[in-house]
């Protein structure tokens, strides 16, 4: 009886499944050693963002007392007083500030507020303590301030959003205050967030 004994088949070093196998090796060793992925890169271009000032915060004319009063404009530029000064109604009308904002339609910034705490005196003597307050709605406010907007929807294709802040404040009067015009700036910064 013969027997056979069956030999593995061997891979001739020409053969098209030799090198299919050795490329194979080649790429699978390749990949384990590097990695590489993409990525987008973006760029926004925003309207720049402006403010102007339309109208003064004016406290008006008053005749102080012979004690500590104050005068009071609300964000809406109605005028109030305490402790017996009493308020002139000719000439120097009061009104509330008034900044507009412009830039790129429905983006938010924020608002700082700085400037003047105390009106300077015409002659070098004691000023006038100033605290102010804001809003966006220009209504009888007279506490608080807002310190994040957001820009209005553009009204027609390119046009820029816009919001106004409205500014009020609290003057404190020293008893018989020096008679004068007292003055100070206030400031309204804005900046994209």
């Amino acid at each position: 009886m013969d027997i056979l004994i069956k030999r593995p088949a061997q891979l001739l070093p020409n053969s098209p499944l030799a090198s299919a196998f050795m490329l194979l090796a080649l790429v699978t060793t390749a990949d384990a050693f590097a990695a590489g992925s993409s990525s987008t890169a973006v760029a926004t271009s925003m309207a720049p963002i402006t403010i102007a000032s339309t109208s003064i915060l004016s406290f008006g004319r008053f005749v102080p007392s012979g004690s500590a009063t104050t005068v009071t404009i609300s964000n809406s530029g109605v005028r109030s007083g305490t402790g017996g000064i009493v308020l002139s109604n000719t000439q120097a009308a009061s009104s509330a500030a008034v900044f507009t904002v412009s830039g790129q339609a429905n983006a938010t910034y924020s608002i700082t507020h700085g400037g003047a705490t105390v009106l300077t005196a015409p002659t070098g003597g004691a000023g006038i303590a100033l605290s102010k307050t804001s809003d966006f709605t220009g209504k009888n406010v007279v506490s608080g301030q807002v310190s994040i907007g957001t820009l209005g929807a553009a009204p027609s294709a390119g046009a820029p959003g816009t919001q106004k802040i409205y500014v009020g404040g609290t003057i404190a009067v020293a008893p018989n205050q020096a008679p004068g015009t007292y003055s100070g700036d206030i400031t309204v910064t804005v900046e994209y967030n």
